[in-house]
């Protein structure tokens, strides 16, 4: 399973981002303050939902409360216990790598995908992780803790000695 395409908006430092990374190695190079560690924080988020799990008013773009930061991370290659009819089978997608673009419906040479979207309130500043397709309407189902555990990136940290 790898990242096909991330899309940030509102988020910290990021007004808006359409990245497709590499399915292999991918390197953020740049100046400090350039949003590097930002893009990061944003996948582990998006792929690592927690019960009351509140983000902060610097999560908001330029702190304003009006924003509504969103994170979407369509993942193709997936496991199969996550494309089942009973799990999210009906709201797969397709990613098409020749164009580097989503489908919402897959279309032929298109790989399985599916996208997550977390959503920040403004107003508790409480995370949401849901599935996201646009043929949908009203709410969208809920992307499951229990679902993403085995998804969930590993992240090593700044070591301290002492």
């Amino acid at each position: 399973m790898y990242i096909a395409h991330i899309s940030i908006s509102e988020f910290r430092g990021i007004k808006s981002l359409e990245w497709s990374p590499s399915p292999s190695v991918n390197c953020l190079i740049g100046p400090g303050d350039s949003c590097k560690t930002t893009i990061l924080d944003a996948i582990e988020i998006g792929l690592t939902p927690r019960f009351g799990y509140t983000g902060k008013d610097p999560d908001l773009f330029g702190c304003d409360p009006t924003k509504e930061p969103e994170i979407c991370l369509t993942l193709v290659e997936l496991p199969d216990e996550l494309i089942v009819e009973q799990k999210y089978g009906f709201y797969l997608r397709g990613w098409n790598e020749t164009d580097q673009k989503v489908n919402d419906e897959k279309a032929d040479g298109d790989q399985i995908a599916l996208t997550i979207k977390a959503l920040l309130d403004p107003e508790t500043l409480e995370w949401r992780w849901e599935i996201f397709n646009e043929r949908l309407e009203g709410e969208q189902p809920r992307f499951a803790f229990k679902d993403a555990k085995p998804i969930a990136p590993s992240r090593l940290g700044e070591l301290r000695w002492s």
